[in-house]
């Protein structure tokens, strides 16, 4: 097992005052270079060889709480470089237990701060952004011919090869309210959703037989896959006095990151679960000869938006409630490539192709819903009543 994992952010603290910024959270750092070369023979419970790196995860904005309220932000690590040389016979017996499972995973990004605000004639709170998920690095796998690989169990593949971008941190909430005799206004913006990190290349060259027995169990998963977008942060504005006006704005959420090219050479024979598991319908099923995939990551959702007000005098007031959805937009995906000059293929389960090459681009967020609620004092006219919209999925 050779892992090099980044350290994660540390949460900011929390802020009170007049004019508050909530802290943004400590750095994280990066997963370092792995480099796995193993000519010997290995039988093993577990992952016979596993080489990892991993970005840190940030740390979380702080609270801000004032009559003005900034939320603060922290972000991801990006995972490094890993190679994998083998040359030898490996072999695992237990379920989850690849011979050779090789990983550069991107940190996620922290929340954005919440923002309070509340005072007597107006109020501004802005929830903090989510930050950036960490990028996944390039994965290099080379099974060379000499050796071999078999597993046993379930979810236990001959090769899986993955870089995966972290995910994007949620916006922070936003909130703000006053109380007055006189007019008053505030407005409460959510935090947009952090995006999400990119997955790294992939490269897989095999030159030696590999065998797989359990269901879940691919002979080569190669995978490049964007992280998701994180949400937008949720608004809520609020007003009561002789006239009053609220804005309040629900944050976007953050893009998807890209999946990266997939190459997949192969020349040697593959097989997944076996003729003697046949009279067991589990065993082998869900299990290709060679899997391989290029993801976008998803987009996250728009922040939900609510305003109101209360007019003591029963005049005429206004109220506004938007939300900036629709720019939580899923990420593309790349090429995918296989090629395979090895004798044969063979797969005994259910949904389980010889080979599966895949690039799928990631879907859009959904748009966040809005509330917009007036009201006066009893035996004025009300003005214009209770509203509801929700905004169309874009």
């Amino acid at each position: 097992m050779a892992q090099s994992i980044g350290g994660g952010g540390g949460n900011a603290s929390s802020t009170i005052g007049l004019m508050a910024i909530g802290g943004k959270s400590s750095s994280t750092s990066r997963g370092g270079e792995v480099d796995v070369f193993n000519s010997g023979s290995i039988q093993a419970g577990g992952n016979a060889i596993l080489a990892q790196s991993v970005g840190g995860g940030g740390g979380h904005g702080g609270l801000a709480g004032g009559v003005v309220a900034i939320g603060g932000d922290g972000g991801g690590g990006d995972g490094g470089k890993v190679s994998v040389n083998n040359s030898g016979m490996l072999a695992t017996s237990e379920k989850s237990a690849a011979a050779i499972l090789a990983q550069s995973l991107g940190g996620g990004g922290g929340s954005g701060g919440g923002a309070l605000s509340a005072d007597f004639w107006g109020s501004v709170s802005l929830g903090g952004k989510g930050a950036k998920g960490g990028s996944g690095g390039s994965v290099s796998v080379t099974n060379s011919a000499g050796g071999s690989l078999e597993t046993q169990g379930n979810s236990s593949p001959g090769i899986a090869a993955q870089s995966i971008g972290g995910g994007g941190g949620h916006g922070g909430f936003s909130a703000a309210g006053d109380i007055s005799r006189l007019l008053s206004a505030s407005l409460a913006i959510g935090g947009g959703g952090g995006g999400g990190g990119a997955g790294g290349q992939v490269e897989v060259q095999s030159s030696a037989d590999i065998t797989t027995h359990g269901a879940h169990a691919d002979g080569i998963l190669a995978l490049s896959q964007g992280g998701g977008g994180g949400h937008g942060g949720f608004s809520a504005a609020g007003a009561l006095s002789l006239g009053s006006a609220t804005l309040s704005l629900g944050d976007s959420g953050g893009q998807g990151g890209s999946g990266q090219m997939v190459t997949v050479t192969n020349g040697s024979a593959i097989s997944t679960g076996s003729a003697d598991d046949l009279n067991d319908f589990r065993a082998g099923n869900d299990s290709p000869g060679i899997l391989a995939q290029s993801l976008g990551g998803g987009g996250g959702h728009s922040g939900m938006s609510i305003g109101g007000t209360f007019d003591g005098a029963g005049n005429p007031d206004g109220s506004l409630a938007l939300s900036l959805g629709g720019k939580g937009d899923g990420k593309q995906a790349m090429s995918v490539k296989v090629t395979s000059t090895g004798p044969t293929i063979n797969t005994h389960g259910d949904r389980s192709p010889g080979i599966a090459a895949q690039s799928l681009g990631g879907g859009g967020g959904s748009g966040g819903f809005n509330v917009e609620a007036d009201a006066a004092a009893p035996g004025h006219e009300r003005h214009p009543g209770l509203q509801y919209r929700r905004q169309r999925r874009l």
